[in-house]
């Protein structure tokens, strides 16, 4: 069975050009994000996650709704 982020929930604390930061349980998740000012800084957030795994590359893109 393969280990998948569903969703990450934490407080939001950083935002960049193309990324966020969520804080949860004292790590830093690091997600890739269109958007990424659709998400309030300093709040509890929930972004719904791909894990994209390749042989030199491992990212977690997030998204706004599971829908997405």
């Amino acid at each position: 069975m393969a280990v998948v982020i569903e969703y990450v929930r934490g407080k939001l604390v950083a935002q960049e050009m193309d990324y966020v930061v969520v804080e949860t349980h004292g790590l830093g998740y690091k997600i890739y994000t269109a958007n990424p000012y659709r998400f309030d800084l300093g709040e509890e957030v929930v972004i719904y996650t791909y894990h994209y795994v390749r042989e030199d590359w491992v990212a977690l893109y997030g998204f706004k709704t599971k829908k997405e």
